[in-house]
């Protein structure tokens, strides 16, 4: 039961105009740096999908569609640039236009400057000496 007496009708919600890049740098921003100054998160921890897109709702007035919307689109990116593995390309310009192909909200530098911390490498040259070392070229 919702209701005991009947109540007026209330106006539409009307949600401000927002393109989807503009939804996407935001939640992207929003991920990576997780619960900052946010209240009831400790500052820095990683936010569930719900609380990320009720975020960027909240700030950017856009429908909660949209927002899930570019989420999932984000998501999917982000799995296909995991598929593409340095280890496969020689160059690192084969490698980085390998990403640009499927990159649309992540930025390739930053994804290939973290690539790099997670090795524990800074050069392209010590990725490829790294994937010598650390994986069966055909095992990739």
């Amino acid at each position: 039961m919702d209701y005991i007496y009947p109540v007026e009708n209330e106006a539409p919600v009307e949600y401000n105009t927002v393109d989807k890049d503009a939804i996407g740098t935001a939640l992207v921003d929003l991920i990576e740096r997780g619960a900052l100054n946010y209240k009831g998160f400790p500052d820095g921890a990683r936010l569930s999908k719900i609380h990320v897109c009720s975020i960027i709702c909240s700030i950017l007035g856009c429908k909660p569609s949209d927002v899930k919307e570019v989420y999932e689109e984000i998501k999917a990116e982000k799995q296909a640039l995991q598929a593409i593995h340095p280890c496969k390309f020689s160059t690192l310009t084969s490698f980085r236009e390998a990403l640009e192909a499927v990159s649309h909200y992540i930025t390739v530098a930053t994804w290939i400057d973290r690539l790099k911390a997670q090795y524990g490498v800074s050069t392209w040259t010590a990725i490829t000496e790294w994937c010598a070392v650390n994986y069966n070229q055909e095992e990739v």
